[in-house]
């Protein structure tokens, strides 16, 4: 699953150059771990067409979790089967979106918080898409089956793109592939000083 990630304002102009974004204002992301139930800065098809350019990306600050019947949040779905699922079909096919990211988290089994980053530090593109349920826009992100460097960890991974992968997800008409995309092997490193998570 990805149930937490990290982010930091100094990334914000290389998103902005990476997706050619202008006027993007990402200087209000939220900065710092992100946790369901906040609203961090998502990258999305644009709401304004113009004559110039039709079909475009914009930044979004967006509610992360859909809320479910039990009222919890679901905050992930699985990318292999997504499409199937009546809740999230339309969504994947018509409202595709990516949240950047530098890390995000999962905790081993002694319940100690490790960190998962690319090996030349470059952004995560976190694929996800998104709904509006109550007048509220609200994303989901999408998972895969863990890699090795992840799997020791987890059974689940987030499903992320490179820079030049994410207009034609978000913009494209074929999304299904992307979902069986093979991560790459990430690093890992793991905080001693790190309270546990129970």
């Amino acid at each position: 699953m990805c149930g937490c990630f990290f982010w930091k304002k100094k990334k914000c102009k290389e998103v902005e150059e990476e997706l050619r974004l202008s006027d993007s204002n990402m200087e209000d992301s939220q900065e710092g771990d992100i946790t369901p139930g906040s609203s961090p800065i998502i990258v999305k098809k644009s709401n304004t067409l113009s004559i110039d350019e039709p079909k475009s990306i914009e930044i979004e600050k967006m509610f992360w979790g859909i809320p479910s019947k039990d009222k919890k949040l679901i905050i992930n779905a699985r990318a292999e089967s997504v499409l199937e699922k009546p809740l999230f079909h339309d969504a994947v096919r018509n409202s595709r979106c990516v949240i950047p990211a530098i890390s995000f988290y999962e905790w081993d089994k002694e319940k100690i918080k490790v960190t998962f980053s690319k090996k030349d530090s470059s952004i995560f593109y976190l694929a996800g898409f998104y709904l509006i349920k109550g007048n509220k826009p609200s994303f989901v992100i999408l998972t895969t089956t863990a890699n090795n460097s992840v799997s020791r960890v987890h059974p689940r991974m987030p499903l992320f793109l490179e820079a030049n992968q994410v207009r034609d997800w978000i913009l494209g008409n074929t999304p299904e592939n992307y979902l069986k995309l093979q991560m790459p092997e990430l690093t890992s490193s793991q905080n001693c000083k790190q309270l546990t998570l129970w």
